[in-house]
């Protein structure tokens, strides 16, 4: 019995020292994004891709010259197969891996390239469950500790999830399991898309963080994050159609290209599924 137990710690330690051994990332100079960030709140926020190429290390070509953008105010959906490059395009957003080419956010007189220090103004919603041991209210609060009951009551209600989360016994404190265990995977969803929230941000990433949901819940969700006083601009991939009838612009993600589609394409993939 102890040396399966030896073997596991000596495996868990060894995913510690890689961890441990990561370089430290360079954030760079904040001030200007803190900048962005306050003008963004009333001003809004656009984000342009123009002539960007990526590939990865080992010499695989994702993008080829590519060029988008997403205006303040818009929902925008990138399309297309798996193992295209949808995920790839937020985490190059995210600063996480960096592409040649530019990318630039402005707002009010202010126009910023894209680095790690741009986090600052985009919430985050990644595919799978992220959700921690501990009640409903900590999972939220990790993102802005000092965040009133009525912060997160506000945050739950835009993402749908206040519906179920009233009802359970304690509320907004009521205890979750490790990988979201007790709750379903749209649940989840709902909760994970609310702690997102809790960050305030211009810029909202959804990695297909809808995906569990069924399509009236999903349209309501998508309805309440570009509604009110906030001017914000969602950006989210999906492999569901159902959505794409609200969104202003829809990417396809394939051979290495970027296209954007008109209604009558938007219509037809719909159809399809």
């Amino acid at each position: 019995q102890l040396i399966p137990t030896a073997i596991g710690t000596i495996s868990s330690a060894e995913r510690i020292r890689t961890i441990m051994e990561l370089p430290v990332e360079s954030i760079g100079r904040t001030e200007e994004y803190e900048k962005m960030y306050s003008k963004s709140m009333d001003k809004g926020i656009c984000l342009e891709i123009s002539h960007m190429n990526f590939h990865y290390k080992n010499g695989k070509q994702v993008f080829n010259d590519v060029s988008c953008k997403v205006k303040t105010g818009e929902i925008v959906a990138f399309v297309g197969p798996s193992g295209e490059g949808k995920t790839t395009m937020l985490r190059i957003l995210l600063g996480i891996v960096k592409a040649q080419g530019k990318i630039t956010l402005s707002t009010e007189g202010l126009s910023l390239s894209i680095s790690p220090a741009a986090r600052r103004l985009m919430a985050y919603v990644p595919q799978g469950n992220t959700m921690m041991n501990g009640t409903i209210a900590e999972n939220l609060r990790m993102l802005k500790p000092n965040a009133s009951d009525e912060e997160i009551i506000t945050a739950l209600k835009e993402s749908c999830a206040y519906e179920f989360v009233e009802k359970l016994p304690d509320g907004i404190n009521h205890n979750i399991g490790e990988s979201g265990i007790g709750f379903s995977e749209g649940q989840n969803q709902r909760l994970a898309i609310a702690r997102a929230l809790m960050c305030q941000t211009p810029i909202l990433l959804l990695d297909e963080a809808t995906s569990a949901l069924d399509v009236a819940t999903e349209r309501k969700v998508l309805g309440n994050l570009m509604t009110g006083p906030k001017k914000r601009i969602c950006i989210l991939t999906t492999h569901r159609p159902s959505v794409l009838s609200m969104c202003d612009r829809v990417y396809r993600i394939a051979s290495q290209k970027i296209q954007e589609i008109g209604p009558a394409e938007i219509k037809q993939i719909m159809n399809e599924f």
